[in-house]
């Protein structure tokens, strides 16, 4: 692989963050640091998987909305919390 350890490292940062995985991130970061990454390059790369996730979760909903007769709204879209409070209501309100 012709790029360096330290690009690997905030790439591999991105990627963990963009699937979800708290244990690749977490070691990731640590790899990072120690590689002398910085902490804004560190924040960059959670923030760009950060969008591709929510970019990939957007898709979801759209596709999702098509296999079954209940139309989904992004929750992130309407009010930036888990569409199940809509589905499930609690039993005190």
């Amino acid at each position: 692989m012709s790029l360096d350890s330290k690009t690997q490292a905030v790439i591999a940062i991105g990627c963990a963050t963009a699937a979800n995985c708290t244990g690749c991130l977490e070691k990731t970061v640590s790899i990072a640091k120690e590689l002398g990454v910085g902490e804004g390059e560190i924040g960059a790369a959670i923030e760009v998987g950060r969008r591709v996730r929510a970019g990939a979760a957007a898709k979801l909903d759209q596709f999702a909305a098509t296999v079954n007769s209940v139309t989904a709204e992004s929750s992130e879209a309407k009010n930036g919390g888990c569409a199940l409070h809509r589905i499930f209501k609690h039993p005190r309100g």
